[in-house]
């Protein structure tokens, strides 16, 4: 399951909690944390789009260009 999957899952949860919270104050708090686990989901995926958009490049192809416009090779790779 992705991680935008089980923030929309911990959304649905907390609408289900919040349609059964007998006080006001209760059903305005799960309405809180779905609001939270919403934005988080939105987020992530947006995020999954944006990797699925850039194309993968192989470490030992990155390269970057010095101030003399030479290209170095880059040593960053990815976590």
């Amino acid at each position: 399951m992705d991680g935008y999957q089980v923030f929309r899952a911990n959304y649905e949860e907390c609408r289900v909690e919040a349609d059964k919270a007998t006080s006001p104050s209760s059903k305005a708090q799960w309405l809180l944390f779905a609001e939270e686990w919403l934005k988080q989901a939105e987020a992530a995926e947006a995020q999954q789009r944006r990797d699925a958009a850039i194309p993968a490049v192989p470490a030992n192809k990155r390269t970057t260009q010095n101030r003399g416009g030479a290209d170095i090779t880059s040593r960053w790779t990815p976590l």
